[in-house]
């Protein structure tokens, strides 16, 4: 075999190869923009529970401070 036997069958196999590589890329930046989507969810959420949270828990301290009051004695 001489080169210009062999150069369109080493064109064919780079192209196949670039082929693969381009689905691949495109595979991998699809799931890359599902993944920001979805932290962008969780981090929305965590958020949320964490306001909650302080919401709860500055509830509760304002109990706890009531309870904590002594009974005033009647006159």
């Amino acid at each position: 075999m001489d080169g210009l036997e062999i150069q369109p069958m080493m064109e064919g196999i780079i192209s196949l190869l670039l082929t693969i590589i381009t689905y691949h890329l495109s595979s991998i930046s699809r799931e890359m923009k599902q993944f920001k989507k979805d932290y962008s969810e969780l981090r929305n959420t965590c958020n949320g529970l964490i306001s909650e949270q302080v919401s709860i828990r500055t509830k509760l301290d304002g109990l706890m401070k009531k309870t904590k009051r002594k009974p005033e004695l009647p006159d």
